[in-house]
């Protein structure tokens, strides 16, 4: 999961032209903990991960990338 996470967060960053060097001074995670990151060579906290995603202006919602925390009791009964 973490690592789908670390490629889309990836994907946003060059998508929108933002370099590592500029979202570390957005967040304050530096660039190289960034690039270990995205090349997965560091596994980074949800905290991080959080910074990560604001200084790129999205939110993650790990409750429903979690698949732990799909319930049965959420679906419609008949």
């Amino acid at each position: 999961m973490v690592k789908e996470i670390v490629d889309n967060l990836r994907a946003i960053r060059v998508a929108n032209k933002i370099s590592q060097e500029e979202l570390a001074r957005a967040t304050g995670v530096s660039q190289k903990h960034i690039s270990n990151i995205e090349n997965h060579k560091d596994t980074p906290t949800i905290e991080t991960l959080q910074k990560l995603a604001r200084g790129l202006g999205v939110e993650i919602s790990l409750k429903l990338l979690d698949k732990n925390h799909i319930e049965a009791d959420a679906l419609p009964r008949n």
